[in-house]
């Protein structure tokens, strides 16, 4: 990730985040960056590359690959594309860009089926998703609704023991009540269509 390679390249130089950001953005935002929480514009992961002193495209196809990604996600939502919602989901994943990786997830699980071939491939990319998530010490607004998404791709699948499991997953972690209410209805579809 962009985050923890600015860290580690900041660290090995023995340079603060104070020093780092100096004249340049509150030092919230580099630690949002350094935890994965945000992706700067390439102008400022250029700054930061110079002041780490290493060559910006050192940086830079990081943030090259994360725009890539978010272009196929509008491109995707435009038409509706499947395969685009894959395509960006694939590239997100290549560098590790958990909000571009949850964020085509969710849109190509709105418009997949159960009979889509790529709807076994889309809840292996919503666990992978979910599994970066849980790699971070950080909360993302999405993780609630990644979740869902998950459960409800199970539920479609008619994969219902592993639907109940993801909803009452999601349940125990308490999601906020306007998710609390339709977690709850799904849980109970679940185990209504079990034989």
């Amino acid at each position: 990730m962009l985050g923890q390679k600015i860290k580690r390249l900041r660290l090995q130089k023995g340079i603060s985040q104070q020093e780092l950001i100096q004249g340049l953005f509150d030092r919230s935002y580099l630690s949002q960056i350094e935890r994965g929480l945000k992706v700067p514009p390439r102008e400022t992961i250029e700054i930061l590359a110079n002041r780490l002193g290493v060559p910006s495209n050192h940086l830079t196809e990081y943030g090259e690959t994360i725009q890539r990604a978010a272009e196929l996600i509008q491109r995707a939502r435009e038409t509706k594309d499947i395969y685009a919602f894959r395509e960006a989901w694939h590239t997100a994943a290549s560098v590790h860009a958990i909000e571009q990786m949850a964020e085509s997830a969710i849109e190509w699980s709105y418009i997949a089926s159960a009979s889509d071939a790529t709807s076994v491939e889309l809840l292996e990319a919503i666990n992978y998703t979910i599994l970066l998530i849980s790699s971070v010490d950080e909360a993302f607004d999405f993780a609630f609704n990644l979740r869902m998404v998950r459960a409800n791709t199970y539920y479609y699948l008619g994969m219902f023991d592993q639907a109940i499991w993801a909803y009452r997953d999601l349940e125990e972690r308490r999601p906020p009540n306007e998710l609390l209410g339709r977690v709850k209805v799904s849980l109970g579809s679940s185990l209504m269509a079990l034989p």
